[in-house]
């Protein structure tokens, strides 16, 4: 029995290597998203966390502005890091691994500076996306 396929060619297989490239690409690239998602949104009394509130700025008497500002900043910082970096990643550039590593450390601060129990995951995935690019 003869195999038709459609623009008469054989379709290429994708190699695990490069399926494995996509999937990390794309893993950095949501994880930048759930980063823009979660923290720019305005507060809400049902939210988990507040970016409003950072246990150590509070004790250094920063105001509640100023800490939502610090945590807007370090989003976007880890949000399009990560995206920037999983596109690079799926491309093959070295630059990708660098700039998703920065986002990490980005991530981990805001994690750390804003911590709280619903976001232990997050210093979990960090922590992981650290060691594997170091």
């Amino acid at each position: 029995m003869e195999e038709y396929y459609v623009g008469g060619a054989k379709p290429k297989r994708i190699g695990a290597e490069a399926m494995i490239r996509w999937l990390v690409g794309l893993f950095l690239v949501a994880h930048g998203f759930i980063h823009v998602a979660v923290w720019l949104p305005p507060y809400r009394g049902e939210a988990p966390f507040n970016p409003s509130r950072s246990w150590l700025l509070g004790a250094l008497g920063v105001n509640a502005g100023a800490m939502r500002s610090v945590a807007i900043v370090l989003a976007l910082v880890a949000g399009i890091g990560f995206l920037l970096g999983g596109l690079g990643w799926i491309g093959g550039q070295g630059w990708g691994r660098s700039l998703a590593f920065l986002s990490a450390i980005a991530s981990l601060l805001l994690t750390l500076l804003y911590f709280n129990l619903w976001l232990s995951f997050v210093l979990l995935i960090n922590a992981a996306i650290l060691y594997s690019l170091r």
